[in-house]
């Protein structure tokens, strides 16, 4: 039960640090494309949060992939993973930035 708190917290946590992040990015400080954004919140931002160096390949992909979805006028898209890949970020990230 306790460890569930931490991870509901830590990924509320990652969430509102994110959108300040957007919130920056959207006051004109600095004009970059969605992959760019995207790629700089799972290479910068996520693994300060996280407090390691490791970047999911696969989760920045699935990421840039939803980033793309969106872009478009389709109505569907199933993405599926194993367990641990990262889908909630990577599916809340794109749609943030979007």
């Amino acid at each position: 039960m306790y460890f569930f708190i931490y991870v509901v917290r830590m990924f509320a946590r990652c969430l509102n640090y994110i959108r300040k992040y957007l919130l920056f990015l959207q006051q004109g400080h600095c004009m970059k494309s969605k992959a760019d954004i995207i790629l700089t919140i799972f290479e910068d931002k996520l693994t300060e949060i996280y407090k390691t160096n490791k970047v999911r390949q696969s989760q920045v992909q699935m990421a840039l992939d939803i980033a793309e979805f969106l872009d478009t006028n389709k109505k569907m898209m199933i993405i599926q993973a194993p367990v641990g890949t990262g889908k909630s970020l990577a599916a809340l990230v794109p749609t943030l930035v979007d």
